[in-house]
């Protein structure tokens, strides 16, 4: 087995996903999950996607091939956790209370993100009233997606590699 779509089932415990090492595909979204640790082992997992459910935290154990994640529409309080090497798309729209500058200043989890590879960031519909920081975290980023956020300006704001601003 290689993919597993069991969405829309109100899952709470996925332990047994640890017996799964190999999953490289995984989309458990609209379920009911507050804790990810069991995903620690499926360590040639490429693409993540857990949206809709009772997430607060993004913390995972370094998976060293993930590529994309989509934490859209949980209530991340807490960045740390995304050290993954190889990540190149990260998805937080909707239901993220944290502003991109505390994260930024604060060192709260952008040493994966910093990541040379990581090149699309969708921040769209949170609360973030500020963008200040994201240029020393992210300079790779091509494509950034910041709509519906309370955002005044993009001052201050350096991605010389930036192609799509949404």
């Amino acid at each position: 087995i290689y993919s597993l779509f069991p969405f829309h089932r109100d899952l709470t415990d996925i332990s047994l996903l640890e017996c799964f090492i190999h999953l490289r595909y995984v989309d458990l979204s609209e379920n009911k999950l507050q804790d990810l640790s069991p995903l620690s082992s499926l360590t040639h997992l490429l693409w993540l996607k857990v949206d809709g459910n009772l997430l607060s935290s993004a913390h995972m154990q370094e998976l060293p091939y993930l590529q994309f994640i989509s934490f859209a529409h949980n209530h991340i309080k807490n960045m740390e956790g995304i050290t993954h090497p190889h990540l190149t798309s990260l998805s937080l729209k909707g239901g993220t209370d944290y502003s991109l500058h505390y994260c930024a200043y604060r060192k709260l989890s952008l040493s994966g993100i910093n990541s040379h590879y990581f090149f699309v960031l969708w921040h769209s519909g949170n609360k973030i009233p500020t963008a200040l920081g994201l240029s020393q975290a992210l300079y790779s980023l091509r494509t950034l997606e910041l709509r519906g956020n309370k955002l005044e300006s993009t001052a201050g704001l350096y991605l010389p590699k930036l192609k799509n601003l949404y």
